[in-house]
């Protein structure tokens, strides 16, 4: 499809297992709406189709495959990507300086949806308050949604809530709901912190945090090592009484396992991530498992 309007035709008339393919190029001013189930709506190449200017996508349907698009320029007041169906898997995006609300944002009560491969960063200072991905909870339906192998890079500003989150997942008012997302195996980069009970520790008596923004909240926090910051009385210090039987830690990087003690006498397989094991393909990630999977590999 070489323009917008013949893209939204497509999707409006096809059937599942359809795949929808824009051809490469930069299209302006685009508003999708993808409500048929089942089908794949993909860049020609992977990277090769940037949406520019104002944006607005919404998926409501289920089981949908939306994969290697960027979004470089432009700006919307809102979100740029809306899902409200179950089961997705957005893939291989690229979200760099663009100004938005939000760059994606999962409603509920909708479930198994996947953030993958993809990466998000340099959200502008003076875009509208929001975060990057939000995912929102309901008060009686789990999402089990899964972020995964994404990067999360040079979110600066003024802290607070002005934008500077990579992940929401829900907000304070429903602090009690059950989300059940699972973030894993992405890498971060100059983010901020804005959730309630974690443990900061760092070996060797290290400073944990940098830059504190002076206006942080913490609420059910414990450390081990020096903060960097003014100790509240909500940040208890506290030994966390991790197994020291394991063997030395190395000194190089490289040679780290994942962990705070090293159990691995074999080969170390878990080793910290670098960008090049995150982020869609055409951005120097990982080649491995499928561009675009297919519609029978997703979540059910």
């Amino acid at each position: 499809m070489r323009s917008i309007a013949a893209l939204q035709a497509a999707i409006s008339s096809a059937a599942a297992g359809d795949a929808i393919v824009a051809a490469d190029g930069t299209y302006l001013n685009n508003t999708i709406n993808i409500s048929t189930s089942g089908i794949i709506v993909r860049a020609a190449t992977p990277g090769g189709v940037f949406l520019q200017g104002n944006n607005a996508i919404t998926i409501s349907a289920n089981r949908i495959v939306f994969s290697g698009f960027q979004f470089t320029s432009g700006s919307i007041a809102g979100v740029v990507i809306t899902v409200t169906g179950n089961e997705n898997l957005l893939t291989h995006l690229n979200v760099n300086g663009y100004s938005a609300q939000k760059y994606i944002s999962i409603q509920a009560p909708s479930q198994r949806n996947q953030i993958a491969y993809s990466n998000f960063e340099n959200k502008l200072p003076n875009a509208p308050i929001g975060n990057l991905v939000h995912i929102e909870a309901d008060a009686t339906v789990p999402g089990y949604h899964r972020i995964h192998r994404c990067s999360f890079q040079n979110l600066s500003g003024g802290g607070g809530d002005f934008g500077n989150e990579p992940i929401r997942l829900s907000n304070g008012a429903e602090a009690a709901y059950a989300s059940r997302t699972v973030v894993e195996y992405c890498y971060w980069n100059n983010i901020r912190v804005k959730e309630a009970s974690n443990i900061f520790k760092k070996a060797g008596g290290g400073v944990i945090l940098r830059n504190p923004n002076g206006g942080t909240t913490w609420a059910g926090n414990s450390y081990d090592g020096t903060m960097g910051m003014a100790i509240t009385a909500d940040m208890e210090r506290a030994d966390p009484l991790l197994d020291t039987n394991g063997r030395p830690r190395p000194g190089d990087r490289t040679q780290k396992d994942i962990g705070c003690v090293e159990y691995t006498t074999g080969t170390i397989a878990n080793r910290p991530l670098t960008l090049a094991g995150v982020g869609p393909s055409y951005l120097a990630g990982p080649s491995a498992g499928p561009v675009v999977p297919s519609i029978a590999t997703q979540p059910h």
